[in-house]
């Protein structure tokens, strides 16, 4: 299930393919997207099956708008986002940001992020070897709760999220 975070967007949706309505919306140029996102959750996710299962239906988005890139406007961002949180579980969400008027924030520059492994756990590790085999960059940080997260992009989509990574 989808939550739509923004109820200025949520009118624009018609379907399952929620990713595509977003970036089809005639509208968006007038308010633009900061950081507009999409939980793919609506409940917490505490094992790595269901975690999984939401990390899948994430990716599954990013394919979508890779095969139907060319109906895209041309000046966005999209990113997966995955931390693992000792009180509130897993959180999955997909994030598009779009230059805007309301903050002069675009592009969003997440260098604080590298390829450096935050994360132990080997049937974490070996799940997301297998998609950046399927072409999908995944970057690892800790934030200041000392939490791992993840980014998860496709390089054929959008303009990048990380302009230089970090070693």
């Amino acid at each position: 299930s989808f939550i739509i975070s923004n109820p200025l967007t949520r009118q624009y949706f018609s379907g399952r393919h929620t990713v595509l309505d977003l970036l089809h919306n005639r509208d968006y140029q007038n308010f633009g997207y900061d950081y507009g996102h999409i939980h793919l959750n609506d409940y917490v996710l505490t094992r790595w099956k269901e975690i999984k299962a939401h990390i899948e239906a994430l990716c599954r988005q990013l394919k979508l708008v890779k095969d139907y890139i060319n109906e895209c406007p041309r000046t966005f961002q999209m990113w997966g986002y995955v931390c693992f949180q000792r009180e509130y579980g897993c959180q999955v969400i997909l994030y598009i940001h779009t230059p805007n008027s309301d903050a002069n924030d675009y592009p969003a520059d997440f260098s604080n992020f590298s390829s450096v492994l935050t994360i132990s756990k080997s049937e974490i590790l070996n799940y997301f070897q297998v998609k950046v085999k399927d072409g999908f960059n995944i970057y690892y940080s800790i934030n200041c709760d000392d939490e791992p997260e993840i980014l998860i992009s496709h390089s054929e989509i959008g303009e990048p999220i990380i302009m230089r990574e970090r070693r």
